[in-house]
């Protein structure tokens, strides 16, 4: 198991306590409620337009959605907050069957959400809280090895020693790969530096093909482009090997390098952008800059 610590700073208007934030405390006072706030009573005195499960579902199912959310807890958890105004105002843009639908979407996830899925030999990354509430730290652990049961949005976490802990899966900080995803992943990561590598050595290639036989010198592209106005005359120029200018061109990434390399091929007598910040020509060379890129 490996532990990694970092601290988390506070933001916004200031805390109340340890429960929220001033900018919630606020919200409360003006009639706005997180969605444990939304009950019988409170859909009858707001006069929402439907029933406390019909309005729970569309906001599962997406269709009432919150215009704000403020920090609440110790551990600043972001929370969305409703105000009945708006609430108000979505439901009765909404028709009777929109409504069915919603409670039968959630309905059928709830379903879904009952079954059990068993991940084993998990890699497994959450985080530890420490610290003060002004002052709050926390440890990022890792562990190996790991089954994880997953139920609806709750994982239950077994590890290889027999311990167990609970999370939601979308507790922030928390994460596994199961042993599949990992092999797949791995497989996909190697096929892209294979084919990487297959990229760089035809760029390689097709650069000495084409620098045959030339010397090149080379000048701070910028200062050449901008501070000189694209007067090589003005500017100084330094002899550059055929190796440093394939370390330039892998340095500023494949689509660069492929522009830079079929430029030499189409045989351009310009000065010609290497890297994040070099320009090169062929020593000898008459420059016209005359749409120059």
């Amino acid at each position: 198991m490996t532990t990694e610590f970092y601290t988390v700073a506070p933001r916004g208007n200031g805390y109340d306590g340890y429960s929220m934030s001033n900018n919630a405390r606020t919200a409360y006072d003006e009639g706005a409620v997180p969605l444990s706030g939304i009950t019988s009573e409170w859909v009858k005195r707001h006069d929402i337009g439907c029933t406390v499960t019909e309005l729970k579902a569309l906001i599962g199912n997406y269709q009432v959605t919150s215009s704000e959310y403020h920090h609440t807890g110790k551990h600043f958890n972001r929370t969305d907050f409703y105000r009945p105004e708006d609430v108000r105002e979505q439901v009765a843009e909404l028709t009777r069957e929109d409504i069915d639908a919603a409670k039968a979407a959630v309905k059928a996830q709830t379903t879904k959400d009952s079954e059990v899925t068993v991940h084993k030999n998990c890699h497994v990354e959450w985080l530890e809280w420490f610290g003060t509430r002004a002052h709050p730290k926390a440890e990022r652990e890792t562990a190996e090895g790991a089954t994880v049961s997953v139920k609806g949005q709750t994982a239950t976490i077994t590890f290889a020693d027999g311990k167990s802990m609970t999370k939601r899966l979308s507790t922030n900080g928390f994460s596994f790969e199961t042993a599949k995803a990992r092999k797949e992943r791995e497989a996909l990561e190697r096929q892209r530096v294979r084919e990487e590598k297959a990229r760089w050595n035809d760029l390689n290639k097709r650069f000495k093909a084409a620098a045959r036989g030339a010397k090149f010198e080379s000048t701070p592209y910028f200062a050449w482009r901008d501070d000189a106005n694209r007067d090589s005359a003005a500017v100084t120029w330094t002899p550059i090997t055929h190796d440093r200018i394939l370390a330039e061109l892998k340095s500023s990434g494949a689509f660069y390098a492929e522009r830079a390399v079929a430029r030499l091929e189409e045989g351009e007598r310009e000065v010609i952008r290497i890297g994040l910040h070099l320009g090169i020509r062929k020593r000898g060379n008459t420059i016209d800059t005359e749409g120059v890129l």
